[in-house]
């Protein structure tokens, strides 16, 4: 996993990557990696942000994490959505 400063918010850490080994997923390691950031973010009142296009990902940090669409955009045809939320401890 990979998170930084947004380029797009500077105030506004944003996680760049995550992968978990097809072994491992469906056990919720990607889960406890979210949950660990923004454990670590909510501390210091940041709101996080990603972006995915993968309509089940976006569904889980929607549903899971009350993430909320930033804008949406189209890259060779293939749609992308940034969201953000705001942690809590």
């Amino acid at each position: 996993m990979v998170w930084h400063k947004s380029k797009l918010n500077s105030r506004c850490p944003e996680i760049e990557f995550i992968a978990v080994d097809k072994k491992f997923q469906g056990i919720g390691i990607g889960s406890k990696l979210i949950e660990s950031v923004t454990k670590h973010e909510a501390v210091i009142g940041a709101t996080l942000m990603t972006k995915t296009s993968n309509p089940l990902a976006k569904n889980i940090y929607e549903k899971k994490y009350n993430a909320i669409i930033s804008y949406e955009f189209l890259l060779f045809g293939k749609k992308y959505w940034y969201l953000t939320w705001k942690p809590s401890i």
